[in-house]
């Protein structure tokens, strides 16, 4: 069955100390190793005029560690573990496949990230589905339009001792005409800062509904 829209449901903004300033720490890591990143290693990613001032003035992207607001599917009663208790690594990849190897996988079309959501089977969302909007630190990233790609190569140039790069760009648009793909192999590279939750529709009106939640940690 074809889907014609997604509306949404709810929207929560994800205010998570802990989790917070794990992501802060490993961007001023990553910030030692890279210092600030020629343009030619800087990247533009779709979300990038979506976004624009989502932070806030105090707190905007660092263009030079290639920070950047990117979308990651998955479910409503998920969500809820990830922004509470961070991604589990053990885990990453397991509904988006391993094509770049185990790690968190992030794309900057919502459609992209549709594919990896499922819907919960029961709850208060219900036949619902699930997408974070992440704060994501690429900083220097790995590029590949391979359409085979040697998973394993890819994830050590990430994470080896001394590892030149933070996060793979998996140019699937260019390779296949799809979409391209952002993977990183630390989950304090990521913060989920906002849950969208919805619903896919088809042949139905336009019609947007929308509640306004704040998460804490407990």
């Amino acid at each position: 069955k074809g889907v014609d829209r997604f509306v949404v449901v709810a929207v929560q903004r994800n205010e998570n100390p802990w989790t917070w300033r794990l992501y802060q720490h490993r961007k001023s890591l990553i910030s030692l190793a890279v210092g600030a990143l020629p343009a030619e290693e800087r990247v533009t990613v779709k979300t990038e005029n979506v976004f624009q001032g989502l932070g806030g003035e105090e707190d905007v992207l660092d263009g030079a560690l290639n920070e950047s607001f990117l979308y990651h599917g998955t479910n409503p009663s998920s969500s809820l573990g990830i922004c509470k208790n961070h991604f589990a690594t053990s885990r990453a990849g397991s509904n988006a496949g391993m094509l770049y190897g185990k790690g968190i996988y992030l794309a900057e079309m919502c459609s992209k990230s549709d594919e990896y959501a499922k819907d919960d089977n029961d709850g208060l969302y219900k036949g619902m589905y699930c997408i974070l909007v992440c704060r994501a630190i690429l900083g220097r990233f790995f590029y590949t339009d391979e359409k085979r790609v040697n998973a394993d190569q890819v994830v050590q140039a990430c994470t080896r001792p001394g590892a030149q790069y933070q996060s793979v760009l998996g140019d699937r648009e260019k390779a296949r005409g799809t979409y391209r793909e952002f993977v990183v192999y630390n989950a304090e590279q990521v913060y989920p800062e906002y849950v969208v939750i919805y619903r896919r529709e088809a042949n139905a009106p336009v019609q947007v509904e929308s509640s306004h939640r704040t998460i804490d940690k407990e």
